[in-house]
């Protein structure tokens, strides 16, 4: 049976302190392929026939595919997908058998091996693993995107986004509502911190604000000087909202220009300050911090803050005009 040894494993359990030992013909019956299943670190279902069928065909075809790892007990902790296809077609499975490994290492060695082997991770499925070993195993950020693939800023947007989630359970305050990029905003609010971030949780859970609307009322806190000014920001901003939607829909289109741009534009409400600070803080300084990769996005955005730019600088000049 075409099983191959799995090198960038092996280093993982030298550095680890891991003892092990490498079987090439294990007996599938000696598997406990039930019991793995129950010690599964996937959402949801713990096995997807799809992928399990689609071993067994590569294993058919002479592919070969990375051992299992498995505890003493014959019980697998990864490569579930990969022993249930060679069920199908062999007697035996090639195997790291890990001597001794404590709980937490095998929780950290299941959990980062789900990126790399078996069904893709869903985005939500990526975002627990990461958290959960940040926070519990004490993976750095950068060990975490070297282990996930990540980009190592959006492994430290979903660290930075889970400490703000914690941060105002832990005042009492559900989160079910706010998501990554809000937590993101309401991470960005500076020295008034808790008190502030936890009227903005509140407002953005009773109005159910979306995340444009956040943005708009982080930038007023962050642009207010003392906590006092902070809490006027947000309930000023919380009756703003509430008028708007109690305004009858015939009479919104009356809405003054002025007003929207200096809302959307102009003032440290909108896209100002959106632009000088980012989704952490920073400001955007290139397409890479837009998440911009593709060479013809790239084209059109530059055409649009082309023209963005002509605009604005008209509106500039014609304002020294009248002076």
């Amino acid at each position: 049976m075409p099983w191959h040894r799995d090198n960038g494993l092996e280093h993982k359990l030298d550095k680890m302190g891991i003892e092990y030992e490498y079987r090439s013909r294990i007996k599938i019956a000696d598997v406990k392929l039930a019991a793995s299943l129950q010690n599964n670190a996937r959402i949801g279902q713990p096995l997807n026939v799809e992928v399990a069928e689609r071993y067994a065909r590569s294993l058919g075809t002479g592919d070969s595919l990375p051992a299992i790892v498995l505890r003493p007990n014959m019980q697998i902790i990864c490569g579930n997908h990969r022993a249930y296809a060679a069920e199908k077609s062999a007697k035996t499975i090639a195997g790291y058998v890990l001597l001794n490994a404590t709980k937490q290492q095998i929780e950290s060695i299941k959990r980062t091996d789900n990126f790399k082997h078996g069904l893709k991770l869903s985005d939500e499925e990526a975002r627990l693993h990461i958290v959960y070993m940040h926070f519990e195993h004490d993976f750095s950020a950068k060990e975490l995107a070297d282990e996930t693939g990540f980009k190592n800023k959006d492994v430290q947007n979903i660290i930075r986004a889970e400490k703000q989630r914690r941060e105002l359970e832990g005042q009492g305050h559900l989160t079910d509502h706010l998501n990554q990029t809000t937590l993101l905003k309401i991470h960005t609010i500076g020295g008034r911190a808790l008190k502030a971030k936890v009227a903005v949780c509140k407002l953005a859970r009773s109005l159910r604000l979306n995340n444009e609307q956040v943005n708009d009322l982080v930038g007023r806190v962050n642009a207010t000087k003392s906590e006092r000014d902070s809490v006027a920001a947000i309930k000023s901003f919380g009756a703003e909202i509430t008028q708007i939607r109690s305004t009858p829909a015939d009479s919104k289109c009356n809405t003054p220009k002025r007003t929207q741009f200096r809302s959307h534009l102009i003032s440290k409400k909108g896209f100002y300050n959106f632009l000088m600070t980012g989704n952490d803080g920073a400001e955007f300084e290139s397409f890479e911090d837009l998440q911009v990769d593709d060479p013809l996005e790239q084209q059109e955005l530059s055409r649009k803050i082309d023209k963005m730019m002509a605009q604005l600088r008209k509106i500039k000049n014609s304002k020294k005009k009248k002076k």
